[in-house]
């Protein structure tokens, strides 16, 4: 009977997974920078100023704004590897269509910049964007 009750629970235990529903189908996650947040897509880019600059704000400028564009360029990438019907993904289909391929440049560059934060000549910057606001672009 001792046997029973633990042999019968990994049945049930394989089952359920069997019979749960599909889940989404997202590109694999490029690295702890990017995740999905609720409505949004969230991720964190991380910069260094290219230089010693003169004064410690010129650093922090720089840092952040590399930063920025750490994290514009990881949602971009994430976002050209969206799967489309018909097994194309949204690279592919930008690279054939230059209004959209504009037009995911212009999401990208719009995201939100939810917080900053520097340590010691390091700065990281989180973004998101609406998961909304790409359905509606991709139609989906």
């Amino acid at each position: 009977m001792r046997v029973f009750f633990p042999l019968l629970a990994a049945v049930f235990a394989g089952c359920a997974a069997v019979f749960a529903p599909a889940r989404p189908t997202w590109p694999a996650l490029p690295d702890g920078h990017f995740m999905h947040v609720g409505e949004f897509f969230q991720v964190t880019g991380t910069g260094r100023p290219e230089k010693r600059s003169l004064n410690e704000t010129q650093e922090k400028s720089e840092a952040r704004d590399a930063a920025l564009l750490d994290a514009w360029t990881r949602l971009r990438a994430y976002l050209d590897a969206l799967p489309l019907e018909g097994g194309s993904s949204v690279l592919g289909a930008a690279r054939n269509d230059a209004k959209l391929a504009k037009a995911i440049e212009r999401l990208v560059f719009s995201a939100q910049v939810v917080s900053t934060r520097w340590e010691g000549p390091t700065a990281a910057v989180v973004v998101r964007l609406e998961k909304g606001a790409v359905n509606r672009l991709l139609g989906t």
